[in-house]
């Protein structure tokens, strides 16, 4: 398929997605990016003179001082920087961020930021979202971006300190281990635990699974069945 009418379908399919929020009443924002903070941060410039600042809704990328970091940073800067974008906010955040999708060129970047492997689906705040979590899963088949590295620190974990893994506590460690064996962790006690938990992998007993069974975790979701 050719760049033009790619774009031209894209655009389409925007067009659709527009009209469609609107009948439901969805909060829509249009602006120029101006300032990108981090892989998963950005500020909008709306009607030229109010600026919002945008959480991007379902991800959350590597911390400024973590390794791919600064990456994330500037993938994020190469396709919304100085461009015109649209922010479907889905919520605002206890610091006073908009939560949002955001497209560019019809692109959905939030989901683009994982299919490069520069970002986690944040389960915590999207557990139900398919799309995010099959594009983590390919990233990390491919060992793309940060999943290149055995196993890398998730930023929830990073902004805790936790900066070293050890299989007994769950955090990371610079071998491969049982963290990247499956995406949940089911504790002794048979409950569900998401990469997203303060409960993943913290416990002595229990096992990394992909096809968990057992209770979810009131506080995670667990696998939000």
């Amino acid at each position: 398929m050719n760049t033009k009418l790619t774009a031209f379908i894209n655009s389409f399919l925007l067009f659709f997605f527009l009209i469609a929020s609107s009948l439901l009443n969805a909060e829509i924002i249009t602006g120029r990016c101006v300032g990108v903070s981090d892989g998963d941060t950005a500020i909008v410039l709306v009607n030229g003179n109010r600026q919002v600042k945008i959480r991007f809704y379902g991800i959350d990328t590597p911390e400024s001082s973590q390794d791919f970091g600064q990456r994330a940073k500037h993938k994020l800067s190469g396709l919304i920087y100085g461009k015109e974008v649209m922010v479907d906010i889905t919520s605002n955040d206890r610091y006073g961020r908009s939560i949002g999708k955001v497209y560019v060129d019809g692109i959905y970047t939030n989901l683009e930021m994982i299919k490069s492997g520069l970002a986690w689906h944040y389960v915590q705040y999207a557990p139900h979202d398919r799309d995010l979590a099959r594009a983590e899963n390919a990233a990390r088949a491919s060992q793309i971006g940060l999943w290149s590295h055995a196993n890398p620190i998730p930023p929830w974990n990073w902004r805790r300190g936790i900066r070293t893994y050890s299989s007994s506590s769950g955090t990371e460690s610079s071998s491969r281990g049982a963290s990247t064996a499956g995406t949940y962790w089911v504790s002794g006690s048979g409950k569900i635990h998401n990469r997203s938990c303060r409960h993943f992998g913290s416990s002595n007993a229990g096992t990394y699974t992909d096809h968990p069974i057992g209770t979810n975790c009131k506080v995670c979701g667990g696998n939000g069945r």
